[in-house]
């Protein structure tokens, strides 16, 4: 990206970038906020919900390691962009397969998809935020990881 934007240009980019870093969180506090009534409707032990919720990690694991890839090829914001979609279809999996159809192992393949989308698009908000931190001539980063 060339870095011969105006301030404005850098100033939305930035509100962007920000927006990016929330949604991943607001995504994960809500499937963690339901956890409870999906095991109540899979009437999941707490080992069968630990082994649910590996899918979420094993996702997420691909993703982050799978990123760097997807990067170099598309670009960060298709990436960022390209994540939280598959980390929509996938919470929209366990949310089907947590309560109309009260299938486990739908919930372990709606976490992985959600896991990898969250995987992807937190590396490449991390790259997108770098390049803001360029363009800007200033540290931003530590700002955008802030809660709300």
């Amino acid at each position: 990206m060339a870095h011969s934007l105006n301030t404005r240009q850098i100033h939305l980019w930035r509100i962007a970038i920000y927006f990016f870093f929330a949604l991943p969180g607001f995504s994960t506090a809500t499937w963690i906020s339901r956890t409870p009534t999906i095991r109540d409707a899979l009437g999941a032990s707490t080992n069968e919900m630990g082994w649910i919720i590996f899918g979420l990690a094993t996702g997420s694991i691909i993703g982050l390691l799978g990123a760097s890839h997807f990067i170099a090829r598309f670009g960060g914001r298709f990436v960022m962009v390209s994540g939280l979609a598959i980390g929509s279809i996938g919470l929209i999996v366990v949310g089907l397969g947590g309560s109309w159809l009260a299938q486990g192992v739908m919930v372990f393949f709606g976490l992985a998809i959600f896991g990898f989308g969250n995987g992807i698009c937190d590396v490449a908000m991390n790259v997108e935020g770098t390049e803001v931190e360029h363009a800007a001539k200033k540290s931003l980063l530590t700002g955008f990881s802030r809660r709300l």
